[in-house]
């Protein structure tokens, strides 16, 4: 999501596009919010495909006949609420991870809107959502929490003690994240 977002913003500093669209009849506002309107779709995608390969396995291997059966009939979800359904645990999955992908989008263009540089705006964003996860890797423990890791993981999440919570945490300060970038961006719209 980074990656496709991270130059929109930045080339318009680097042409000088930046003024001239200013003195456009619809001014600049019209330009940012088609961007984030084509950040969005770019996370939508980004989200959907990020599912896909584990779904297609999953149903190739195990099938679904019962969608509207209690998760917690299987056993990797015995936490989950008796009243959640299966495909309710797809839909949650899906739509975490679209969020997910819809924070780091519309950070990813702040930043480019803020730095005036592609590289620098990609960066920025690698930084804050790609350094937690390789320390991750690199051994230190819990510093994937982070991140936003545990939306990629949110029907795990809920499987276990208090992940409802901390669910209902991690989406909101997605949202938030999501929308004081999106503020920014169109606030920062008309050169001063």
């Amino acid at each position: 999501c980074a990656v496709c977002c991270c130059g929109l913003c930045a080339l318009e500093h680097k042409s000088g596009m930046r003024a001239l669209l200013a003195a456009t009849p619809l001014g600049r506002q019209t330009t940012l919010r088609a961007k984030l309107a084509g950040g969005a779709l770019a996370a939508a995608l980004a989200g959907l495909a990020a599912c896909l390969p584990r779904f297609i396995t999953a149903l190739r291997t195990y099938g679904l006949p019962a969608p509207g059966a209690p998760a917690c009939s299987l056993q990797a979800f015995a936490g989950v609420p008796p009243w959640v359904p299966l495909a309710g645990l797809l839909l949650l999955s899906v739509l975490a991870r679209m969020m997910a992908c819809l924070a780091v989008c519309t950070v990813a263009l702040a930043f480019s809107q803020k730095l005036g540089s592609a590289m620098g705006a990609l960066f920025c964003a690698g930084a804050l959502f790609c350094l937690p996860l390789l320390l991750a890797l690199s051994g230190l423990s819990g510093i994937q929490w982070f991140s936003f890791y545990p939306l990629f993981h949110a029907p795990a999440l809920l499987a276990g003690a208090g992940g409802g919570a901390l669910l209902v945490l991690y989406g909101g300060m997605a949202a938030l994240l999501t929308w004081a970038a999106a503020y920014y961006l169109l606030d920062s719209g008309e050169p001063s």
